[in-house]
């Protein structure tokens, strides 16, 4: 049996088409064959997406190299470009180095490219035919003892699967104990200097040359009115042109240099505190050392020479501002627990109404407003005021992850050249808005399923959160909500600035699952009376808390602690309350949870339907 996930990019043209944890499949195809060739090339014809076989894209105009390098892709495509490795001679262990995919289904996509070049080269001969038809169907040449055989050791198999490990196979796995843990989070490597007066965030690792690179302005001196624009204007960098380059010239000097560079804000809460926050625009880019100066050079080009008064700005700006709105739609409603969350975390967070009027579905209403009732001239203004005192060197922190003594001298000058000073413009610590305050809301979008997140702020944040968190998802929610409610996902999320949410994911009932949610603070309290063991739970906890980090990751986990101001004796306190989690502890946050459930906002997107019986007090449509 095979299934392979109908991922629609088809119809949404404008997405992201790289595949992680979020769930992007609309639905699935299931086939079946006596062999696993067969079952694939079935279900590759049952995803009816212009495809029938692993030949189904053209990939003639990459190298080697190229290809290769396209292998640690994670998207819809892979599959095709792992076949085409294999026709272009790509070994089966370079493949497996790079894709971690398992060298038995390497075989059989060799196996299958095999037969396509036989079928294209050869002449078609009964024996040639008859193999091929083997490959798809090869139980057409089994007799009947020889099928009853193949069975008798499948249903072995499973019986061997589906049996109970004695006491003694249990002891023989190896499996780890909390004295095994680290007692200490992992170290982020930062250094604070300032060269020239520049201040810098300097992240020594080894980045086996590469260098890792992030401008940071501050933007505490927008309105709450202003930042849809702010957030319009960042995705503008680099899909305009420049004094100096054409779109164009500027999207191959990107892809040459650096593969790709973006333009973002971010939020950071000041000590976790929910009503403390300071803004960042952002431009993130990595280059090889070699090219630091170049990338730098594109980077200012692009933050301070991008221009709003040609004859073809107008016409670019509504297509860009009109692909970005699709783009968000499509955000909203194939990931709708996300714009929940986001929703609820505005009403009692200053960094979630950031984050809502930047790019959550504040910002989409804006963007059709703005597209509805198209005034180019009231637009540019708006645009051109912000962009004034958008970017600065007094503005400016530079982050750099790498072998950063053999650059940041260089980086330093340069920006101090290339970028305009603006020494009138406010330095303030955080930005001067709100948070909305609670309320129960609903975004009806096209769908006849739901997201559904409730939850508020609680108190100070304590590490024995997470584990709560990670039991109510795995012993509670998954149970009620994903088994028993048929939900494609769901779980508790705790954060840092004091809140606890609920969310579910792909919902037949949002109405339920927000009850259900109301009991996870009983189910706590009595699982913690049971004096359970802990010990998986907090391994699992502190597994979360301590991915493998790529040299790029460690930059951005050390900025981010560096903005929040969480010194490391405040890391090593929640790592060991983490660590001490015990049942007493666990009734203790059960209290918590109730009250985030009781107290908390709600926001439900979904069908029109999926809005009845959720208690809401305003329903909006996307």
């Amino acid at each position: 049996v095979v299934k392979l996930p109908r991922l629609p990019f088809d119809k949404f043209i404008s997405a992201k088409r790289t595949l992680t944890t979020q769930m992007k499949a609309t639905g699935e195809v299931m086939s079946i064959c006596d062999n696993f060739e067969g079952a694939l090339m079935k279900a590759i014809r049952s995803l009816e997406q212009h495809v029938d076989s692993l030949m189904s894209y053209d990939f003639t105009d990459l190298s080697v190299e190229e290809l290769t390098e396209q292998l640690e892709i994670v998207d819809d495509m892979r599959m095709w470009r792992i076949a085409e490795a294999i026709r272009r001679g790509v070994s089966y262990e370079k493949i497996h180095e790079i894709t971690q995919i398992d060298e038995w289904f390497i075989d059989k996509f060799a196996i299958i490219t095999e037969m396509e070049e036989r079928l294209r080269t050869e002449e078609l001969t009964p024996e040639l035919l008859k193999e091929a038809k083997r490959i798809e169907d090869e139980s057409a040449m089994w007799s009947d003892k020889t099928r009853e055989e193949i069975i008798a050791k499948q249903e072995r198999l499973e019986a061997w699967q589906n049996s109970e490990d004695t006491p003694e196979q249990l002891a023989a796995l190896p499996h780890l104990e909390l004295s095994d843990l680290s007692r200490t989070p992992q170290e982020q490597p930062i250094e604070e200097l300032v060269i020239d007066g520049q201040k810098l965030l300097v992240h020594r690792v080894n980045s086996s040359g590469i260098a890792y690179i992030t401008l940071y302005f501050d933007e505490n001196h927008y309105t709450e009115a202003e930042l849809p624009t702010l957030g319009l204007l960042c995705r503008l960098f680099g899909n305009l042109e420049t004094t100096q380059s054409s779109v164009e010239e500027l999207n191959n000097r990107v892809r040459l240099l650096c593969g790709s560079m973006t333009f973002f804000i971010s939020t950071f809460n000041i000590k976790d505190d929910s009503s403390c926050c300071t803004v960042k625009l952002c431009a993130s880019f990595s280059t090889l050392e070699s090219n630091v100066d170049q990338a730098v050079s594109l980077a200012a080009e692009i933050l301070t020479q991008t221009r709003f008064d040609t004859a073809n700005s107008e016409k670019a700006v509504l297509d860009l501002l009109r692909q970005i709105k699709m783009g968000c739609f499509e955000q909203t409603v194939m990931g709708g627990h996300a714009a929940a969350l986001g929703r609820v975390s505005a009403q009692m967070s200053v960094s979630g109404v950031v984050s809502e009027c930047t790019g959550g579905v504040t910002f989409y209403h804006w963007l059709k407003a703005q597209e509805e009732n198209w005034n180019w001239n009231s637009l540019l203004e708006k645009l051109t005021a912000l962009y004034a005192k958008a970017v600065s060197k007094e503005q400016l922190t530079i982050s750099l992850t790498g072998n950063t003594d053999a650059y940041a001298v260089n980086v330093v000058q340069m920006l101090q050249e290339l970028l305009p000073s603006k020494p009138d413009i406010l330095k303030i610590q955080t930005i001067a808005i709100k948070p909305w305050g609670i309320k129960k809301e609903g975004i009806i979008i096209p769908a006849d399923i739901a997201f559904a997140v409730r939850g508020t702020i609680t108190g100070n944040y304590n590490g024995a959160w997470q584990t709560a968190a990670k039991i109510v998802s795995l012993s509670y929610l998954w149970n009620v909500i994903r088994v028993q409610g048929g939900a494609y996902g769901t779980g508790m999320l705790t954060r840092a600035n004091g809140g606890f949410y609920c969310y579910s994911y792909r919902d037949p009932s949002a109405r339920e699952s927000l009850r259900k949610y109301l009991d996870c603070s009983s189910f706590l309290k009595e699982f913690s009376a049971q004096n359970p063991d802990l010990t998986g739970f907090i391994i699992g906890t502190v597994s979360d808390q301590s991915p493998l980090q790529t040299p790029r990751m460690k930059g951005q986990a050390a900025d981010n602690l560096y903005w929040r101001q969480i010194s490391w004796e405040e890391r090593c306190t929640r790592w060991q309350q983490i660590l001490e989690t015990t049942p007493e502890k666990l009734a203790q946050v059960a209290e918590q949870i109730s009250t985030a459930m009781k107290e908390g906002g709600i926001c439900v997107v979904g069908g029109a339907e999926q809005m009845e019986g959720c208690g809401l007090d305003e329903i909006i449509t996307l």
